[in-house]
């Protein structure tokens, strides 16, 4: 039995450096417990806000590159190099507990048996069925490359939940996939977005770019296979006949230019293109914003956009073009939270932005439930809680 106090550590691995990893390892630092938190560097992704305490050390891994995403050869020899720098990480720092997430599934092989031989608890943290998403991406475009390439990462995903000491998924829809495939050691922690008192820093963002006089619809985050990005240009184009409007895509610097370049040749000035914004920022940009957007494919059912949580605790109206029957859409449906609309259904799309963009009964109420939402459901100290009790569950004594 592990036994979690002051005299021993538990690593909080999270490979993008993301805001809710971070805020548990900052919560549990906060109760005095000895944690360490580590990320990966030369990410084109934003990290979060990173603090270090008495009880919480922060120990980045650098990479010479960024990862080859869509080079699966390439890819597989990153996620091996990256596997072997965070067994060092760990070799070095010998926690009791790895609790890791976000991680490409081979680096999380190679850790997870890393543990295995040195006898250390670890908890698979998951965030994305990589594999899964992984194999419908190129299903769509190759059956063949589906077969190979999908298979070994499915596999792949599949021995590192088999072999993980526990495994918390952030979507029940996760943890009832994995249950059909055998996974008996498994419950959900719904994931969540840091709540925010009331911030009165300003961000300079709007008026350095001149935007101040403007109603922003704003997508910020990763556009990738996951992502029609075809539907962006659709929005400035419903939008050209509205006063005073711009869209606003806040997304991956390396496609930034090409963007643009596509927005000029469409002859459309109302959307505007930025790499990603410091973590510093980014609260504030989604404050100032009119409407808070985004969008997934429409078999993109596993997938969870977290990005979402950070809107509803934003307290702006959302419009989500993306499947109905997404976990994160349902949240958003049954709570009120925002519109939600299928992205090949046009008629709808242009419907539900008139409606979230003139209808000032609808935007105040969707404020008001975001605030309430987020004031009742995100607070550190309740999800603390709920990894408490998944600790104690299997067997870490607190």
């Amino acid at each position: 039995m592990t036994n979690l106090s002051n005299h021993k550590k538990i690593l909080i691995l999270d490979h993008a450096g993301h805001t809710s990893q971070f805020d548990l390892a900052l919560s549990l630092s906060k109760k005095n417990f000895n944690t360490l938190f580590s990320y990966t560097k030369k990410l084109s992704t934003p990290n979060a806000l990173f603090q270090e305490n008495e009880y919480l050390k922060i120990y980045p891994i650098e990479l010479s590159k960024n990862f080859n995403k869509y080079n699966y050869l390439l890819r597989i020899l990153d996620e091996i190099t990256l596997g072997i720098k965070q067994s060092r990480l760990i070799s070095l720092h010998k926690p009791d507990i790895v609790q890791s997430a976000n991680n490409p599934l081979i680096s999380q092989l190679i850790i997870i048996f890393y543990c295995k031989i040195k006898k250390i608890t670890f908890i698979n943290w998951i965030t994305d069925l990589l594999g899964l998403g992984i194999y419908n991406t190129l299903k769509r475009k190759n059956i063949f490359l589906a077969y190979i390439v999908g298979n070994f990462f499915k596999k792949i995903e599949f021995i590192c939940a088999k072999n993980s000491n526990w495994n918390i998924t952030i979507a029940n829809t996760f943890e009832k996939y994995l249950r059909e495939k055998g996974i008996k050691n498994i419950n959900s922690v719904l994931n969540w977005a840091p709540y925010k008192e009331e911030d009165k820093k300003i961000s300079h963002f709007f008026s350095n770019n001149g935007f101040n006089d403007k109603k922003v619809i704003l997508f910020s985050g990763t556009l990738g296979k996951k992502h029609s990005i075809n539907i962006l240009f659709d929005i400035a184009k419903i939008i050209e006949s509205y006063e005073d409007y711009l869209l606003v895509v806040i997304t991956n610097p390396e496609i930034v230019d090409s963007l643009r370049i596509r927005s000029k040749s469409d002859k459309l000035d109302n959307i505007k293109f930025f790499p990603f914004q410091p973590a510093s920022d980014i609260y504030q940009i989604f404050k100032n914003s009119y409407v808070l957007l985004n969008i997934l494919n429409s078999d993109s059912n596993f997938s969870v956009p977290s990005k979402v949580l950070s809107y509803i605790v934003a307290a702006r109206p959302i419009l989500l073009i993306m499947p109905e029957e997404n976990e994160i859409s349902q949240m958003v449906i049954k709570n009120n939270l925002g519109l939600v609309v299928d992205n090949k259904n046009i008629d709808q799309l242009k419907e539900n932005l008139d409606l979230v963009l003139s209808d000032k009964i609808l935007r105040e109420k969707l404020i008001h439930n975001n605030k309430s939402y987020s004031k009742n459901h995100f607070q550190s100290y309740s999800k603390l809680d709920e990894f408490i009790a998944v600790y104690k569950k299997i067997g870490i004594e607190l």
